[in-house]
């Protein structure tokens, strides 16, 4: 044997090791590419799962008060002490209760779509005259 022959093998072997190293190497990242996108479309689902919930919240919230605007209306107009109207946002259900010259108003408020929620407020004041005084204002469950 020559040594350009044996030179040769040894470096036909040394690729065909190198090779393997590669293709190891090449199914090593892909696999981790992969698992980093699965990594985010969990988060991004998550993330819009989240805006979701956030968005019905302040929805319900915003009907609430919608349907203590309604018994306001209903007050002023001395008409029924409670009301109820389907919106496309959801539903508003709103109510009064006055003793004298003090009132509360009750709303109600729930959304419609893919992630419902409702939620409440309540509305105390007095009347001094031709004047409407608002005392305080709470959230309900």
């Amino acid at each position: 044997m020559t040594r350009s022959t044996s030179h040769t093998r040894a470096s036909e072997r040394l690729r065909e090791d190198q090779r393997g190293f590669v293709l190891v190497s090449a199914l090593v990242i892909a696999a981790l590419y992969f698992g980093l996108i699965e990594l985010t479309l969990l988060d991004s689902s998550r993330r819009l799962e989240t805006a979701q919930r956030f968005r019905a919240r302040i929805g319900a919230r915003i009907l609430a008060e919608n349907g203590a605007e309604l018994a306001a209306q209903n007050m002023a107009n001395a008409s029924s002490t409670s009301g109820e109207a389907e919106l496309s946002d959801g539903v508003i259900e709103g109510r009064f209760e006055r003793s004298g010259d003090t009132f509360v108003l009750y709303g109600r408020g729930s959304t419609s779509g893919v992630k419902r929620a409702s939620a409440g407020i309540e509305i105390r004041g007095r009347i001094d005259g031709f004047v409407i005084l608002i005392d305080s204002s709470r959230q309900l469950p």
